[in-house]
């Protein structure tokens, strides 16, 4: 049962996150245990919106590991409050800069130069050293067994790093402190003991990488701790994954997707007694296996955006697949890729999807518009006239919104944008920082809001008063203009937030039509390469499929054309 307080807020964020995005597809809800302690894992690629999906989506109320970082937030802070989310210390959130650099002699040796390890250093048992490498943009984190005197640390082995390491000379480090969270484990337990849900983000920290990070160990300190030590039973295990297209923008789009839970076996308790670092590793196997079930993953951007290219000229232009199967294809292919990518027909497809992607990026277009059958020069005129007509018209009604709303809509993304480039700058885990700008833009909207309120009825109050008044004869109560002002600030906004999406759409219409004018020739090059590559692609993964998990279970089947 949950609190009132969980329950308005749950109601407000599905408000909020509604309004936010265009479409929230959730698949797998029914997946969800409501009842009994479970513990749900989740992919963390959007800051606080995560949790605020998690929250207006899951069926279930949880009880959130929260970083204790955020407490100081105004709005997120004091939400996280009330409903008495678990804080968690992170080792990043207090990491020192270290003087001097550093370079690895060995797998297990750390030469500093002008550095000060002994005098920086208060606990010399307790603590990790952290090697940011600008060059490949990667974290190292390093357990330090002994410092023996200013420039000279004893590590504990770890020979993938040095030889990644050992031929790029000189780096910039910091100190990582061993931190104290046994009351997080302890409040978690407790929650579990209760027959509970905990939501924790495995990741420790929010990315826009297109893999995951590695997963830290503190959710399975909380599982096996609470089989071991506290006797629980029958934990569940559940991941969620969040496929977002375009995170970073207003009104796009996402899928949301349950897995199907997990019961921890008891015998990983009981391994976890004798042999912790074993029965640990063994169970984040697991946590990572469920989560990559749920989400689409790949070693770099590239690859991401080309298997996504290769689902889309996958299937079929007769063919509607739901976001939820759309997103489930996209992982398949992905698994089935990377069991042949070494393969020559892997590598050649790779190089003709990737030579198809190029113009398309260069001319904004993206490859559904080159799905359109084949029109005629007048009838791509009449089109062109008709969206721009809808255009002109849907922004003359969203005028008086938009011109209120644009000082705060210029903040906010400026907002959104300082915000990016510092967490770019803090960690060195992201790509872009764009895992920040969605968050920034709603808590900073929403604090924000009730100015552009204020405004709207001010303005309402004087249009009654000065231009009504004239009509009517007739004087209005501020009171009576305030209430009116408020309803259809409210109805109005609503209504401004769908028509932005007609507004969008209609302008990336008239830019798609307006690319068939000035290129049609480049235009028809593109999809005569299309249709060859389609026919190419569906051998490919028709033939990869073959003695895999996937060839009775198949998405689309192209004998009979369903899905």
């Amino acid at each position: 049962m949950s609190s009132p307080v969980y329950t308005a807020l749950k109601i407000f964020l599905r408000q909020v996150t509604g309004n936010y995005f265009r479409n929230i597809h959730v698949a797998g809800v029914e997946n969800m245990p409501m009842e009994g302690p479970t513990i749900l894992c989740c992919n963390h690629s959007n800051q606080f919106m995560d949790a605020m999906l998690i929250i207006s989506q899951c069926p279930r109320p949880l009880s959130f590991c929260f970083a204790a970082s955020s407490y100081s937030k105004p709005i997120v802070g004091y939400l996280a409050k009330k409903i008495n989310v678990i804080p968690v210390y992170r080792a990043e959130d207090v990491k020192a800069k270290g003087k001097g650099t550093i370079i690895m002699t060995s797998d297990t040796d750390i030469q500093g130069f002008s550095t000060q390890f002994i005098s920086e250093v208060k606990d010399n048992k307790n603590f990790k050293l952290g090697i940011h490498s600008l060059r490949i943009k990667k974290e190292y984190k390093l357990i330090v067994e002994k410092v023996i005197d200013e420039e000279h640390i004893k590590v504990r082995s770890n020979p993938k790093v040095y030889e990644t390491l050992k031929k790029m000379g000189k780096q910039n480090f910091y100190y990582l402190p061993k931190i104290d969270n046994s009351f997080m484990f302890k409040e978690s337990c407790k929650k579990l003991k209760e027959g509970k849900a905990v939501c924790i983000f495995p990741e420790g920290t929010s990315h826009d990488r297109t893999d995951l990070l590695e997963l830290k160990p503190g959710v399975a300190y909380i599982a096996l701790e609470a089989i071991a030590n506290y006797g629980i039973k029958g934990i569940k295990l559940i991941s969620c994954g969040f496929s977002y297209f375009k995170r970073d923008e207003f009104r796009s789009d996402l899928v949301l997707e349950f897995g199907i839970p997990f019961e921890i076996p008891e015998s990983l308790g009981e391994a976890f007694k004798s042999n912790k670092d074993g029965a640990i590793n063994l169970f984040l196997k697991i946590v990572e296996t469920q989560m990559r079930s749920v989400i689409l993953t790949a070693p770099n951007y590239k690859e991401y955006m080309l298997v996504k290219m290769i689902r889309n000229l996958y299937i079929p232009s007769d063919v509607q697949l739901t976001p939820e199967k759309s997103s489930d294809l996209a992982r398949r292919i992905s698994t089935v890729y990377n069991m042949v990518r070494d393969e020559k027909k892997a590598k050649q497809i790779k190089l003709k999807v990737m030579k198809y992607m190029e113009p398309l990026e260069k001319l904004g277009l993206e490859d559904k518009d080159l799905k359109a059958v084949n029109l005629s020069y007048d009838i791509l005129i009449s089109k062109f006239i008709i969206s721009l007509f809808l255009l002109i018209i849907n922004l003359i009604f969203t005028l008086p919104m938009l011109i209120i709303a644009l000082p705060l809509l210029k903040f906010v993304n400026k907002k959104a944008e300082d915000e990016r480039s510092k967490s770019l700058e803090k960690n060195p885990n992201k790509l872009k920082g764009k895992d920040v700008v969605s968050s920034v833009k709603v808590v900073t909207f929403v604090k924000y809001l009730p100015l552009v309120g204020i405004v709207w009825v001010n303005l309402c109050y004087f249009f009654a008063n000065y231009y009504l008044n004239k009509l009517t004869h007739k004087d209005y109560n501020f009171v009576y203009v305030f209430f009116i002002g408020c309803i259809t600030f409210m109805f109005y906004g609503y209504l401004s937030i769908n028509i932005f999406d007609n507004l969008k759409y209609h302008f990336e219409k008239i830019k798609t039509l307006f690319y068939f004018f000035i290129v049609p020739k480049g235009i028809d090059n593109l999809r005569n390469i299309r249709k060859e590559l389609v026919e190419d692609v569906r051998d490919f993964v028709n033939e990869s499929i073959k003695n895999t998990q996937y060839e009775n279970d198949k998405i689309i089947n192209w004998e009979k054309k369903y899905y």
